[in-house]
């Protein structure tokens, strides 16, 4: 079964420590507002393996999912590379849908079997794609992927 449920409340909150936190992120490893922000502050030692790879990898990491473990935390964290910029320099909307799709199927190609992945509204934030597009196209992803069963959390705050 694939599952992609809404949930109101804190993404972070301490009894949501299993699965694979995800958010969208640019091609320039700066994780410098939105929700990033908080995924820098609560995870510093996966958002430095983030940063590093993508300098290395620099023009070759848009449509792919970085997963890192957070070495003191022991949290997954998945970056779906969406935008090679963000600000001013992020990518035309129809640029991050088509890299969303890419990155998601990336991330189930590197996942076992019912493991739960969670998230805010991947690219409405910052990246403002309505949410309704990166929805359905996760949608499809998750279709194609070959786990017989994917579990995606959506959380949005109580006021969203």
């Amino acid at each position: 079964m694939k599952t992609l449920m809404h949930c109101t409340g804190d993404l972070f909150q301490p009894y949501k420590t299993k699965g694979i936190f995800v958010h969208a992120c640019n091609a320039q490893g700066v994780w410098g507002s939105g929700i990033a922000v908080t995924f820098k502050e609560k995870y510093p030692d996966a958002y430095r393996v983030y940063n590093h790879w993508c300098g290395i990898n620099r023009g070759n990491v848009v449509g792919k999912c970085l997963l890192v473990t957070d070495h003191p935390t022991g949290q997954k964290i998945g970056c779906l590379i969406t935008s090679r910029g963000y600000g001013f320099l992020k990518d035309p909307e129809v640029d991050i849908v088509e890299a969303t799709f890419k990155a998601c199927l990336d991330l189930f190609s590197q996942i076992k079997e019912n493991e739960l992945i969670r998230s805010p509204k991947i690219n409405a934030g910052k990246f403002g794609v309505p949410w309704n597009l990166t929805e359905s196209l996760i949608h499809c992803a998750m279709a194609s992927a070959v786990q017989h069963s994917i579990t995606w959390e959506v959380y949005t705050y109580g006021d969203e």
